[in-house]
């Protein structure tokens, strides 16, 4: 006889994992980090380059 699983999950429809928005709060912060230390990396780079074409 064939017959068919019919399987639940625990979480029910709608509704979200526990750890779904800290998460997400941490990848958002994580890039504007990132982004934050791109640019001032950048300027102190030349500050840096400016201070050595000066010194020569």
């Amino acid at each position: 006889m064939l017959g068919a699983v019919v399987t639940t999950s625990a979480m029910a429809v709608g509704s979200r994992c526990a750890w779904a928005e800290p998460t997400l709060i941490a990848a958002l912060i994580s890039i504007a980090a990132i982004a934050t230390m791109r640019t001032v990396g950048g300027k102190i780079s030349n500050v840096l380059a400016n201070v050595s074409n000066a010194m020569t």
